[in-house]
């Protein structure tokens, strides 16, 4: 239809960063009627792109009330497409705040959010596509916050094919330690010392990287 064919140019200028055009096609689409899910939902998308293009341009203040306006048309939203909006205004809130350096806790309550939204998304593919980016960005908020704990917990979130590795390294570590007689406590230290210090940092590492994916 009309409103997606106008959101693709849109996009299209956001992505050769040509933004001043693209807000205007994104303000066409806000002005269209609305008689369809359809365009609703595109209406939704554009006004969170156009607060990306605000919020690239340096106009913060005005990308947040778009942000702000796209959550409450996100009520007229039905199922994945409702859960996929409402997760991304809770991303674009978190990377908008790291932009104009709000606190750090107030970033990741809002990209905490977003993952607890997109986890209601019931297509498999984008559920996980979804989440994947937003633990790549808490993974890196709790780093630079300097919270190892927390930045490693949602690094092994998204090692999927890693953590059966992990596992099976793991595997062969305790049997070594059960051949050295080891007591039970010790053997449970022992390998939680073993993955902390010694998979922690290239794990983390290989996370970084990831976004580079999407």
């Amino acid at each position: 239809g009309k409103a997606k064919s106008l959101l693709s140019i849109g996009e299209y200028y956001m992505l050769t960063a040509q933004y001043k055009q693209a807000i205007e096609y994104f303000d066409k689409i806000e002005n269209l009627p609305v008689h369809t899910d359809a365009i609703n939902y595109e209406r939704v998308r554009a006004m969170q792109n156009k607060s990306f293009a605000y919020a690239s341009l340096g106009f913060y203040e005005d990308a947040l009330k778009l942000i702000n306006k796209s959550y409450k048309l996100t009520s007229g939203l039905r199922g994945d497409d409702k859960n996929h909006a409402r997760g991304r205004t809770f991303v674009d809130t978190g990377i908008l705040y790291i932009e104009m350096k709000k606190s750090e806790d107030s970033v990741l309550y809002y990209l905490k959010s977003a993952a607890r939204q997109y986890k209601k998304i019931k297509d498999q593919l984008q559920r996980e596509m979804n989440l994947r980016s937003t633990y790549i960005n808490i993974a890196i908020s709790f780093s630079e916050m300097n919270k190892s704990d927390s930045a490693l917990f949602y690094s092994y979130k998204l090692l999927s094919d890693k953590k059966k590795d992990l596992q099976q390294r793991v595997s062969k570590y305790e049997a070594w330690l059960r051949a050295f007689q080891y007591d039970e406590e010790t053997i449970k230290n022992m390998i939680n010392d073993k993955i902390r210090f010694n998979d922690g940092k290239d794990l983390f590492k290989q996370v970084a990287q990831l976004d580079l994916d999407f």
